[in-house]
């Protein structure tokens, strides 16, 4: 049985699942109505994401030129000590939190992950995560925060979601509630991934039943799973349902949405350099995604774009180091709407530029 039309692009599935955004808000930012905490709502003790309206309606609306902010007192992994430079932004996500934003970032460095967590007073923060490299675009759904990260030691390949529970918001003591590892070898993990560039998550429901869409990207491969949703997220289990190729779309960043039919789209996020304008063309594509039952789960279908537009940077650095979805895309949804997020290459003693399209 057919649950969402359309097709292109075929991955097979047999349980599904998705991660990617949070949030955080201020009286200088343009932030859109968050309302419940987390960017979502439980359904009947579940956590679900919001369903909104025409999705192609809401894409083709976006504002294509960016609103500016910058942030203050953020430290990354440090790449040139004497300039006070970040090795590049990797993720960002925003999460609603009691009616007010909190905002997200990922970088790494040598062997040691970090998210960097800036609250709606400004505050800033770090989880340190050692042994790990590259947590990269992330995505939120109801008060869950997803985040891939990549291990490559002791001869050691592999990829983990580690989920972190934003109700409260974060800080620098906080612990993921859930970590899920994938890997090529199949006898110790989830089949998947050894790299994770970002990942994308929302729900679906088919006969009365709620599941996770989970998907990774490994360059411009796109991992899928699917896990029944449960009343507690700790108890979340993914299965591996296939993968497939977008060819020459490597993104750093990228989300998922259901509308209010139970249609699930993908918002892909590019930059492709411009010799004629010396910097990067930042575009994104929507992807209607079409799941059909099988007698072993669910095959999935990413079709070809159903639009595409190009977005223009305001503020930050000039060139290929300003904001650009190269360095950190994302995709934030709330009750009323639809942001994309996108962040400067690096932290520079402390500052970090970002640009809003909603």
């Amino acid at each position: 049985m057919k649950l969402f039309k359309n097709k292109k692009v075929i991955m097979v599935l047999s349980l599904l699942t998705v991660v990617f955004f949070a949030g955080c808000s201020n009286s200088n930012e343009p932030d859109g109505p968050g309302g419940p905490v987390g960017g979502g709502y439980q359904g009947g003790g579940k956590m679900l994401s919001y369903k909104v309206p025409d999705v192609s309606v809401l894409f083709a609306g976006l504002n294509t030129t960016g609103k500016h902010r910058e942030f203050d007192g953020l430290y990354g992994y440090t790449n040139h000590a004497a300039w006070g430079w970040s090795k590049h932004v990797q993720g960002y996500a925003q999460a609603n939190v009691d009616g007010q934003t909190w905002h997200f970032f990922t970088n790494s460095g040598h062997n040691k992950g970090m998210i960097l967590i800036s609250n709606p007073a400004n505050q800033t923060s770090t989880i340190e995560i050692s042994g790990w490299s590259h947590p990269g675009g992330m995505q939120t759904i109801g008060n869950y925060l997803f985040v891939p990260m990549e291990q490559h030691q002791d001869g050691r390949k592999n990829v983990e979601v580690w989920i972190y529970n934003v109700a409260n918001g974060l800080s620098k003591d906080s612990k993921p509630i859930k970590q899920i590892k994938f890997g090529p070898d199949s006898s110790r993990y989830i089949y998947g991934p050894d790299l994770a560039g970002a990942l994308g998550i929302t729900d679906f429901n088919y006969n009365g039943k709620d599941y996770y869409l989970m998907v990774i990207a490994r360059y411009d491969q796109f991992y899928t799973y699917i896990a029944e949703v449960p009343q507690n997220m700790a108890n979340v289990s993914f299965k591996f349902a296939g993968v497939t190729r977008i060819n020459g779309k490597e993104t750093q960043g990228f989300g998922l949405i259901t509308d209010d039919s139970n249609g699930v789209y993908m918002i892909l996020t590019m930059s492709y350099y411009s010799a004629g304008e010396a910097t990067y063309a930042d575009w994104a594509y929507l992807h209607k995604l079409s799941i059909d039952s099988t007698a072993k789960g669910f095959s999935v279908d990413i079709n070809t774009p159903l639009d595409t537009r190009r977005f223009y940077k305001t503020g930050g650095l000039k060139g290929v180091d300003g904001p650009h979805f190269r360095w950190a895309g994302g995709v934030y949804i709330h009750s009323s709407g639809l942001r994309l997020l996108t962040t400067s290459r690096n932290i520079l003693n402390g500052k970090l530029d970002v640009n809003y399209y909603e």
